[in-house]
């Protein structure tokens, strides 16, 4: 340790000038003594800081020692060791969008014009990455435009109109000029005299929920227009069965009423009668006074029928002799045997 400065300074005082073979020293200026007594105490207060700093690097110098020599240790140790190979781990590649076909092209069919923009839409929903800015939509959609509304495209193109830099705005752009829906009480008249025809159920069903949902009319006025639009045999058929609450349950039972018929109409020809099973005999069919005046009637014995009989046997298949299914005349259970010139089946002349 350094020595105590205070006590070095106190002894710099005249009666210590003289020393052990009393050479005397000369006299000091005691303002220049207690300068000096200042100079030599900040001098060993840097001193004292010096030999702290010192000690703090010496300790850090150790610590510094310890760990360059684990370390060395360590990779000695570590070199003696096969090294595995290290597993690259793959980068993450974006998920693989769904390939979806481009929809038909557009040509201004007012009818097909919202189809046309919702497909568009969920492909873009569906493919997010591909068409991830509005640049990419709309070339997308002017790709599938041709004839007048690609024309009417190219002069908004040219014409830098703000519609051609949003596909929503392009959207709304083009159904206001194409799409003319038929909406409200223009629906409903179309609804009211919505008949199934020669339409599938399905089909009819399809065209009624497409002018129901334009229409906006309550469940059970849509239910009486959907069963009035029927087709008589389906719609006697439904009149059997418990009443129905909802147009859903309306609906699901009228397809399954159509396909049951569908079913039973369709009869295998295995399980139709024999022609050689006997058949009853039935009465003869009594003209009716409007046949008898027009000369028509039907005569079983002299095999004579009205026009208007034989085309419905023909066209029903049913034996020209009797009127019954199951056989033709010639193998009719009821015909007598005949003189020749009494089997000719011909409508007859008034």
């Amino acid at each position: 340790p350094l020595p105590d400065c205070f006590t070095c300074v106190d002894y710099l005082s005249p009666s210590c000038v003289t020393g052990s073979n009393s050479t005397n020293w000369p006299s000091m200026d005691p303002a220049n003594l207690d300068q000096v007594r200042e100079a030599i105490r900040l001098q060993g207060q840097r001193l004292g800081g010096h030999e702290k700093i010192l000690h703090s690097m010496m300790d850090q110098m150790t610590k510094l020692a310890l760990w360059v020599s684990e370390l060395t240790c360590t990779r000695v140790f570590t070199s003696s060791q096969p090294v595995e190979p290290v597993a690259l781990v793959p980068s993450v590649q974006p998920p693989d969008e769904p390939d979806i076909p481009p929809p038909n092209k557009y040509a201004g069919d007012p009818e097909t014009c919202r189809n046309f923009f919702t497909q568009l839409r969920l492909i873009f929903e569906a493919q997010p990455l591909r068409f991830s800015c509005d640049a990419a939509r709309i070339a997308y959609v002017a790709s599938l435009l041709e004839g007048p509304p690609l024309s009417y495209f190219n002069a908004l193109f040219e014409s830098d109109s703000p519609v051609t830099r949003s596909f929503d705005s392009l959207c709304s752009e083009f159904k206001r000029v194409y799409d003319h829906p038929v909406r409200g009480q223009q629906a409903g008249q179309q609804l009211m005299r919505l008949k199934q025809g020669s339409m599938s159920i399905r089909q009819y069903v399809c065209r009624f929920r497409s002018l129901a949902v334009e229409a906006g009319w309550n469940e059970l006025s849509l239910i009486s227009a959907f069963q009035s639009g029927l087709n008589r045999t389906i719609g006697r058929e439904m009149a059997l069965r418990q009443e129905l609450r909802t147009l859903e349950e309306v609906i699901a039972a009228a397809i399954h009423t159509s396909d049951q018929m569908s079913v039973w109409q369709a009869e295998p020809a295995d399980e139709r009668p024999a022609a050689s099973s006997p058949s009853p005999q039935l009465p003869l069919p009594v003209a009716e006074a409007g046949d008898s005046a027009r000369g028509e009637a039907m005569q079983l014995g002299r095999t004579r029928l009205s026009a208007e009989e034989h085309r419905r046997r023909l066209a029903a298949g049913l034996c020209l002799y009797c009127g019954q299914e199951g056989h033709r005349v010639n193998t009719c259970p009821n015909k007598k045997r005949s003189t020749p010139g009494e089997d000719k089946f011909s409508p007859a002349k008034s």
